[in-house]
């Protein structure tokens, strides 16, 4: 089937995410740690493990906010770190800087005269998917998060949701974004077309199920008719 709509995801696609912020917060943590042999990449990992363990189960009636499930994650693992820092002060800190994100020189050209919709589908609270995107200034046709699919990535059912939402088949949709596990992965399990932007040439499965690989959206725009 033709596709006949795109979706595309903000943090590290259309805008760059929080890496910097992350890595000072890990490297303060594993600074603060009270456990041997901890380091700032053993907590970045626990991290990602807690977060993908979270969005998994945190769904329909388990769902909880973007706030809420942050909170979650942060208690845990400071908790695991015997880490004395406080979660609310970092949860600001990360809030703040997701709210003022800057845009990928690529990202504007790629949604200007678009001949498909195109729609953001990312994790987070409905309002700070707004504001950020607000402060972008990305023109797109609409916003599907977390909030409204009461699912986070990689969880499927945000993409489930996404593609409900549109009325159209799951092959009918092409989903964007730049992370194998939160993006490309799930979208495929569900049937999707996926195309994954690799900015920065990290190293790719060579068994991934994904239908390209850019290193640009501007790659992916000129094939975009």
């Amino acid at each position: 089937m033709p596709i006949k709509a795109l979706t595309i995801d903000l943090f590290g696609t259309l805008v760059k995410d929080s890496n910097v912020l992350m890595r000072d917060i890990c490297q303060r943590i594993n600074a603060s740690s009270r456990v041997f042999e901890s380091t700032a990449a053993k907590v970045s990992k626990s991290w990602l493990t807690l977060s993908v363990e979270c969005a998994n189960i945190c769904y329909d009636d388990k769902f909880l906010s973007e706030q809420e499930l942050e909170r979650v994650i942060l208690t845990r693992l400071l908790n695991e770190y015997r880490s004395r820092l406080d979660p609310y002060l970092i949860q600001e800190e990360i809030r703040s800087e997701s709210l003022r994100p800057t845009i990928y020189d690529d990202a504007r050209l790629f949604l200007t005269r678009l001949p498909l919709p195109c729609y953001i589908l990312c994790n987070g609270d409905k309002k700070s998917v707004e504001s950020a995107v607000d402060y972008a200034g990305l023109n797109v046709s609409g916003i599907i998060c977390s909030e409204d699919a009461k699912a986070y990535k990689p969880n499927y059912r945000i993409f489930e949701y996404a593609v409900d939402t549109l009325k159209l088949n799951p092959t009918q949709v092409l989903h964007v974004g730049d992370s194998v596990n939160h993006d490309i992965l799930p979208a495929k399990k569900y049937g999707m077309k996926a195309v994954l932007i690799n900015r920065f040439g990290q190293k790719v499965p060579d068994d991934l199920n994904c239908d390209m690989v850019c290193s640009s959206l501007l790659t992916l725009r000129s094939i975009i008719k």
